[in-house]
């Protein structure tokens, strides 16, 4: 676009103006795709296991569905078959669960309807549990949830039709897993939960487990933000809000808070407050107010001297010279002038080029 309007204009800044009228163009900004990803911000490792636990449902699989829950702390997996994801029947699984291992202190989920029931919420505040809610169409702020049910998977599939029913695997495949070492912690989830072995020839136990643990979670950071783009945007800043339900794919709002590192509270037009992960969240540009040509003023001041005078000057109606001085001398009605104030600007000395010296010019 710039090398298309050089091709016919040109004034001083063309490039910057271009570039700011395109910026602040609403239907080009409402066409452009998503953002980058935000840098990753990792969960914290809790002081002590089943302190926090991340929850999600894996399924329809196998003809069932699967409550899926992991300890943030070891990475113990659980894996409960169900026959529905309802509030009641996610109640009654994770009482089974709470006690063989007890209650925790955070349950992080997504927004699923069994997760935001006023039921599910009784449940948890009667028990004194946090409900931890990631922000709505991100499931990656549930990674770790996401990941178990991956795994869960993968490694039901892997033992085809050789392994018995699907109890029979699901039994192998949680023994198996509970007694691999993880690659995060460096030891397998049995050990850190339970501080023993299940039976399994492994290494000795490497010490330093929490600077392994923020290592690694350095080393993904790392590899993370080398394709991201950090955005950081404050209370009353203009934005677009991506839109995941008919209409445009961007809708435009205000942002009302932060509500964590990486979402914010976003007030639409229409009043309505959402929160928003900062992936879907992009700066809306605004004109502003034109402003008044200050070059054009300066090239005026050169060729015409600029006077400034404040007074009730009564003039001929019919005489209309340019001229100030002649304005002055000439007109028969003036009754009341005040003082005249030149205006200070820069003048510029004028000088005859010098390929016209051998010419008579006009001055």
């Amino acid at each position: 676009m710039k090398a298309l309007a050089r091709s016919h204009v040109w004034w001083p800044g063309i490039d910057s103006d271009i570039q700011y009228k395109v910026q602040a163009c609403t239907e080009c900004q409402l066409q452009r795709p998503v953002p980058p990803v935000a840098p990753l911000h990792s969960w914290d490792w809790p002081d002590r296991p089943w302190s926090r636990i991340h929850v999600d449902y894996a399924g329809p699989f196998l003809g069932q569905m699967f409550l899926v829950v992991v300890d943030s702390y070891s990475k113990w997996l659980e894996v409960v078959p169900t026959n529905s994801s309802t509030s009641t029947v996610t109640i009654a699984k994770l009482r089974q669960i709470f006690a063989e291992h007890g209650l925790p202190d955070k349950l992080v989920s997504d927004n699923g309807p069994c997760f935001i029931s006023e039921e599910f919420e009784t449940f948890l505040r009667e028990n004194g549990i946090q409900h931890v809610k990631i922000s709505p169409h991100h499931p990656a702020t549930n990674g770790l949830a996401e990941r178990s049910v991956r795994i869960f998977k993968e490694g039901m599939k892997k033992m085809g039709t050789s392994g018995g029913d699907t109890a029979a695997k699901l039994s192998r495949f949680l023994l198996s897993y509970r007694s691999t070492p993880q690659t995060t912690t460096g030891l397998s989830p049995a050990e850190l939960l339970f501080n023993r072995k299940l039976r399994t020839k492994l290494d000795l136990v490497k010490p330093d487990v929490r600077e392994r643990v923020v290592k690694r979670q350095q080393t993904q950071k790392n590899y993370h933000d080398s394709r991201a783009k950090e955005r950081v945007f404050a209370e009353g800043d203009q934005v677009f809000v991506k839109n995941f339900y008919s209409g445009p794919k961007w809708k435009s709002g205000e942002i009302v808070s932060k509500t964590s590192p990486v979402s914010y509270t976003v007030e639409g037009q229409n009043g309505v407050r959402a929160r928003r992960h900062v992936d879907h969240i992009r700066q809306r540009h605004c004109l502003a107010v034109a402003e008044p040509n200050i070059h054009q003023e300066i090239f005026e001041s050169d060729a015409h001297p600029v006077i400034t005078a404040v007074s009730d000057v009564v003039t001929n109606s019919k005489d209309s010279s340019p001229s100030v001085g002649e304005k002055e001398g000439s007109s028969p009605k003036q009754t009341k002038q005040s003082s005249v104030v030149p205006v200070v600007r820069p003048q510029r000395v004028k000088t005859t080029p010098a390929y016209l010296k051998d010419y008579v010019t006009q001055k």
